[in-house]
């Protein structure tokens, strides 16, 4: 963890950058792109490069004014010819025009809009301006979307189904890249691991706490599963928000009192955020370093430390114990510029007991202000019909938290010795995350770097009733 100055000042210029070309209208998605073919595959090919030259030909990819892009799309059905003028669509048998029309042919592009059949026919929007492919890909499905929009409310029938992959060209360089419709919302943040395993498990646990919880207990979690779903079944982020938000507010308990709706929301909602956040982190980096190689894996699994893979991830990034084997570690992971950086930041953050709780705190202010944009533009959308630019980004988080809320009340319920209900859970919640964080702020060694016999502090590990992968066997 050398150069800790420079790190922190690489930190600091990366997200006023990132800050800076969002502002200038460039997509999240393109941002990401340009950061992969431009600077990680130059890490994955080689470790040495021109520094200078590659990070001007990633800066290069935002020197640029709004540009023109034609895209198409497989689809089937038709459009009114006032429609298609108004849209600028076509819909042709064989386009031309398209160097790698062939790339629409995937197997994955069958997965559609509005369609029981394959797609046969193209769809083809010339003269999008936008800053980058990412926004021309949504300006696409936009049009789309309100020509079927329209249609529905006119007949009520949809005359227009659509693949969720597109080809989009550049009409000044006539380069061409294949973009995939944005992965619905509710479904950021899931691996592959986490949507298809432990269902038996889940299932199982789920109806243990049902059956020790109260009939108004039951109503409520009942309650927030099928608003859940019908956040999950809708392809409209103004659906998805105000579907979590009903979920989260109707399983929450109300306030005794007179005092605000969200003042109530937000002191049940957050000890459960506090008691796993740190678990989060450390998982994420330790899925990382398992995905970087076979080398990486055995570094980590053979420090002298008891438990899972994700406890001796943490131990080798906090402890100084294992100073030695974290670089071997950082070495190999060299393609990884992330999460090698993320590890950094990791360390920074969480060596000391002060830190840690420091960082709870402000993970907890983090989570009230975001709460509060949150409800903020539930308002907007069903008083003035209005979204806010980043109501992705707050479905992303509204759906985890809720998921966190829940998740948590069925654990501590399963464990109950008799019946109980939601308040009383989440009374639970709240006393185990005072005694967290009294543990790390009014501990004497609050201010020494941890040891490998005392690190799982961090987690609260031998009273936390929520960790799932912070395991000592």
């Amino acid at each position: 963890m050398s150069n800790k100055k420079e790190k922190k000042l690489i930190s600091i210029v990366a997200e006023i950058f990132i800050i800076d070309i969002q502002l200038r209208g460039y997509s999240r998605e393109y941002i990401r792109y340009s950061s992969k073919t431009k600077l990680a595959s130059r890490l994955l090919r080689s470790n040495h490069f021109d520094v200078t030259e590659a990070l001007e030909d990633f800066f290069s990819s935002f020197d640029r004014d709004i540009r023109t892009y034609s895209c198409i799309v497989k689809c089937n059905g038709e459009v009114e010819a006032i429609a298609a003028k108004a849209f600028k669509m076509t819909i042709i048998d064989k386009p031309e025009e398209f160097k790698k029309i062939s790339l629409l042919d995937i197997r994955a592009n069958e997965q559609n809009v509005g369609a029981e059949t394959s797609l046969e026919r193209y769809l083809l929007i010339s003269e999008l301006k936008a800053k980058d492919p990412f926004q021309a890909r949504e300006r696409l499905y936009n049009a789309l979307n309100a020509q079927n929009a329209l249609r529905q409310f006119l007949q009520h029938r949809s005359t227009l189904s659509f693949a969720r992959i597109c080809l989009v060209k550049d009409d000044e360089t006539h380069g061409e890249i294949r973009v995939r419709d944005p992965i619905n919302v509710m479904l950021r943040g899931q691996t592959q691991k986490s949507l298809t395993s432990g269902f038996v498990e889940k299932q199982a646990d789920f109806i243990s706490a049902y059956r020790k919880l109260d009939e108004k207990s039951k109503s409520s979690i009942f309650s927030a599963v099928r608003y859940h779903k019908e956040a999950m079944d809708s392809l409209a982020v103004e659906n998805q928000l105000v579907d979590l938000w009903a979920a989260l507010e109707g399983f929450v308990p109300q306030p005794l009192d007179s005092s605000p709706r969200i003042g109530s929301v937000l002191d049940h909602i957050l000890p459960a955020q506090t008691l796993i956040y740190l678990e989060k982190k450390f998982s994420y980096v330790a899925e990382g370093i398992q995905r970087a190689s076979d080398a990486t894996t055995a570094i980590v699994e053979s420090i002298d430390i008891p438990g899972s893979f994700v406890r001796k991830t943490a131990a080798i990034i906090l402890c100084p114990e294992f100073e030695k084997n974290l670089n071997q570690l950082m070495p190999l992971l060299g393609g990884s510029p992330l999460l090698r950086f993320r590890m950094f930041q990791l360390y920074e953050a969480l060596s000391t007991r002060q830190k840690v709780g420091d960082e709870l705190q402000r993970h907890r202010q983090r989570l009230d202000r975001q709460l509060c944009r949150i409800y903020i533009s539930r308002n907007t959308v069903m008083h003035s019909a209005t979204v806010h630019s980043d109501i992705d980004i707050l479905v992303e988080n509204l759906h985890s938290y809720l998921d966190i809320l829940v998740n948590a009340t069925i654990c501590i319920a399963k464990q109950s010795a008799g019946k109980t209900n939601i308040n009383a859970v989440l009374k639970i919640l709240s006393t185990y995350e005072k005694s967290y964080l009294d543990m790390l702020l009014k501990s004497q060694k609050k201010d020494e770097p941890f040891s490998k016999t005392d690190f799982g502090d961090v987690f609260f590990e031998y009273a936390n009733p929520l960790l799932k992968s912070i395991t000592l066997t």
